[in-house]
């Protein structure tokens, strides 16, 4: 926003001050629109809520925007899709594939607005985390207080992870740090196992593993956010998982009463033991 000059718009300078004022309100308006919720937490629909959910979630759009945004997805989707092996080709790609062709573009009296039902196109399934990605995850947790903890030697003129961490041993003998010391063989007896089963190298002096402990450590703040938004998805599947529960329980009971009560009708009347005979059953006939 600028205000109008004197020499070139002074007929213009008295909404200056309006300008000036409402700069903060239009600035934010703004700023809102291009403000957009993820879609996991607008719509609640992630990898652990289609589990449970009974109804799939519906939205209001128009032609119009349905056949812009398939043109505009289509014009971009090298900048917006990962380009990936054909093994495992990127979501968005595999469905404009399943789409084809963007429809012609709708004319204004001819648009109209729509109940869109979203339904995932691809199987929803929560695997348990892979053992060697939880030792993984684990290492690096064990690492980065070790790290704040040993002192840096001068003589150390590139670091390396292995060299750091000899260091650390060798600090932790000369102070008697023993929990320092069981902290390490810990972390040089996971990352013997994580360099066996692949996940590690010792070729680049794990050179990977110190960089993805350094995008943790800067991004930690933002990785916290995320696991507390997971967190929380986890806990509202839960317990919905457990209101179906209960609601599942309450109807096996009162089926079960039910029953119960049917037999009791249809047995209730019925003796099986000492009904008398009707009159004349077991009469004989004497003949003389």
């Amino acid at each position: 926003f600028r205000v109008f000059g004197v020499q070139q718009e002074s007929s213009m300078v008295p909404l200056n001050g309006f300008i000036e004022k409402n700069k903060p309100i239009v600035e934010h308006y703004f700023n809102s629109l291009v403000k957009v919720d993820e879609p996991e937490d607008h719509l609640q629909v992630n990898k652990y809520m289609e589990l449970t959910q009974k109804t799939k979630p519906v939205i209001l759009i128009s032609l119009h925007e349905i056949s812009a945004t398939h043109h505009l997805l289509l014009e971009n989707i090298d900048d917006i899709a990962d380009k990936k092996d054909k093994a495992e080709e990127d979501e968005l790609r595999v469905i404009l594939k399943d789409l084809g062709e963007a429809p012609p573009e709708i004319e204004e009296e001819e648009d109209r607005e729509i109940q869109l039902t979203l339904t995932n196109r691809f199987k929803v399934d929560v695997e348990e985390e892979d053992k060697n990605a939880a030792l993984y995850a684990k290492t690096k947790e064990l690492i980065i207080p070790v790290l704040r903890t040993i002192p840096v030697e001068t003589s150390i003129h590139r670091l390396h992870l292995t060299d750091v961490l000899e260091s650390g041993i060798k600090f932790a003998k000369e102070t008697k740090n023993t929990a320092l010391f069981d902290q390490i063989s810990k972390i040089l007896e996971n990352i013997a196992v994580l360099e066996k089963e692949g996940k590690l190298s010792k070729n680049d002096r794990y050179e990977s593993f110190v960089h993805d402990i350094a995008v943790e450590v800067t991004n930690r703040a933002a990785i916290r956010e995320q696991q507390k938004r997971e967190i929380l998805r986890l806990k509202t599947t839960l317990e919905e998982l457990r209101r179906h529960q209960n609601y599942v329980n309450e109807q096996i009971k009162q089926y079960q009463s039910y029953l119960q009560t049917a037999r009791e009708k249809h047995y209730g009347g019925v003796k099986t033991k000492g009904r008398k005979p009707k009159k004349g059953q077991n009469d004989k006939m004497i003949v003389g």
